[in-house]
């Protein structure tokens, strides 16, 4: 090699002289260098002058220079990453990748950090693919996000600096930030947590993972068993506190709809949630134990499914002609569960309706006394009733205050009346029913203060049985010494001096009707109890009006 002679005293010991090789870079906009092809450049040293030198590729200067930092990483692959990239931290170069190496276990890279910017690397720091652009592909359209116009052309490696501890000599190459921060080499994302199902949902691989409508992360591979279906979920970083022991999961619907007396509500997913499904999950208060199969969670096939377990009860009816799953259980107009399946039991000629109650109903509702009733439109000569059930009937509950209890009879017809849910319940025992029928008011000087709930027949069938609730407001009424009746709306009383008619309400002819008195005593009769028994008389005391009883409160 020929140089200058004005050079020549530069040539020494610790000298080095560095083979480059063009390339396009926005930092060096150097368009003859291309021209010129393959240069060498030198880099003084000191020591004793030297007329032989071994010439430094361009992308190994580094490991020449005093004190600096000579790093492993190792990849599943090369990603593009190639020798003379730069290594970045905080879009500033601060190495380089000095040799990309291949073995049967993947690719492993030498890189060197400039001696002054070593101890920038720590023992927790991250190297991640310097993406030139990343493209993300969905049905809300096409994504890219660019990098610098220098680092679209450059690439290379990105630093993250870390926090502390010990500095290592081998470090992961991660493919992109998000498996960075997850610490994840594989080409699918990590596992955060496995769910099983009996039978598959509308889910696949990709299928989106949802915390209250909220996108959190996805479903990454869909694996059959024998009897079952393990579905494993990514939950991004960002949001894995929100999983706790009281997560529950369950698989979205396409749509939800629901037609009552308001009308049709349809309440639709998005197009993208709707073909490629999603699961949904929230945190309910005492689910850990029951939501799991051993280290898995249960995945439920809908939000109704996840929310009752728990609150399973049985409902007992001879004929489910008025019975559907699906049909909601209500307490004063507000839905506390629902039925799930209907089963005919063919050995005790009976139906048997698996319904849930809500998490939070189930320790109220879920006692003995509790009445199921099955409410439907009810027409009559004294009016019709329920109509608001002509698009969905539903069953009423009235709540009882025993044991627990989760088997109970289903009624037939029940009250709805919210004054008489709290109230005094009696019973008044008559020789026949007649015309009395759940529902029939109970009157006080001809005010409506309760109403029939229920009627059977006495333990040795010698009379009828029939329940009375008194409202709460007027259950200071009934005494212990009460006279009860039946008030059929009219009356006729013939002598021989002529004949006396005597009617009440239109409505309480076509319905009839209980009515009471309380007769006058020293001292006054206390209050009747719950479940005191009385008999029901066939006509009224001739002289009740008379007696003008005061029944303080």
């Amino acid at each position: 090699m020929t140089v200058d002679p004005s050079v020549v005293p530069l040539m020494r010991e610790n000298t080095r002289i560095e083979l480059r090789n063009p390339k396009l870079s926005l930092s060096d906009a150097n368009i003859s260098s291309l021209l010129t092809g393959k240069t060498f450049e030198l880099v003084p040293g000191d020591g004793e002058p030297r007329s032989e030198f071994v010439v430094v590729p361009g992308e190994e200067a580094l490991l020449h220079e005093a004190n600096a930092l000579t790093l492993t990483l190792t990849a599943p692959e090369s990603y593009g990453i190639e020798p003379g990239q730069p290594l970045i931290l905080h879009g500033v170069k601060v190495g380089q990748v000095i040799e990309r190496n291949l073995s049967s276990k993947g690719v492993s890279f030498t890189v060197a950090i400039e001696p002054q910017h070593r101890d920038l690397v720590q023992g927790d720091s991250k190297f991640v693919v310097n993406s030139r652009v990343d493209v993300k592909v969905g049905l809300d359209g096409v994504e890219f996000l660019g990098a610098s116009a220098s680092e679209w052309i450059d690439g290379g490696i990105r630093i993250l600096p870390g926090t502390g501890g010990k500095m290592k000599s081998t470090y992961p190459l991660y493919a992109n930030l998000e498996k960075a921060l997850e610490n994840s080499l594989s080409d699918l994302p990590t596992t955060t947590l496995t769910l099983t199902a009996e039978t598959l949902p509308d889910i696949q691989a990709g299928s989106v993972v949802l915390y209250r409508k909220f996108e959190v992360g996805e479903v990454i591979t869909v694996r059959p068993r024998a009897n079952s279906f393990d579905i494993d979920l990514h939950i991004k970083p960002e949001y894995r506190h929100l999983l706790t022991s009281n997560s529950v999961f369950w698989a979205e619907g396409g749509a939800k709809v629901q037609l009552n007396g308001s009308g049709l509500t349809v309440q639709a997913s998005p197009l993208s949630r709707a073909l490629k499904g999603a699961i949904s999950f929230d945190n309910l208060s005492g689910a850990s134990a029951s939501r799991r199969k051993g280290d898995k969670r249960i995945l439920y096939a809908s939000e109704t499914s996840a929310r009752a377990v728990g609150g399973q009860i049985t409902l007992h009816a001879f004929d489910a002609g008025k019975l559907a799953e699906g049909m909601p259980i209500r307490y004063l107009g507000i839905d506390i569960g629902q039925i799930q399946t209907l089963e005919l039991i063919t050995a005790r000629n009976e139906v048997q309706a698996k319904a849930v109650l809500y998490p939070e109903y189930v320790q109220t509702f879920a006692r003995a006394g509790t009445r199921f009733s099955v409410i439907t439109p009810q027409i009559s000569a004294a009016g019709v009733e329920h109509l608001d059930t002509i698009l969905q009937p539903y069953i009423n509950v009235e709540p009882g205050r025993g044991a627990a209890r989760r088997d109970f009879e289903l009624q037939e017809a029940t009250i709805t009346d919210s004054r008489y849910l709290d109230g005094l319940s009696i019973v008044v025992e008559a020789p026949e029913a007649g015309s009395l029928n759940i529902g029939t008011p109970v009157l006080f000087r001809g005010i409506e203060v309760g109403t029939v709930t229920g009627m059977s027949l006495g333990s040795l069938s010698d009379r009828v049985m029939i329940t009375l609730r008194i409202s709460k407001r007027y259950q200071h009424l009934v005494r212990n010494n009460s006279v009860f009746w039946l008030a059929s709306g009219y009356s006729l009383d013939f002598g021989l001096t002529g004949g006396v008619v005597k009617t009440g309400t239109f409505n309480q002819f076509i319905r009839g009707g209980i009515a009471f008195a309380t007769p006058p005593s020293t001292p006054l009769a206390p209050k009747a109890q719950a479940g005191k028994h009385f008999l029901l008389q066939e006509s009224e005391p001739k002289e009740w009006r008379e007696w003008g009883t005061a029944l303080p409160r």
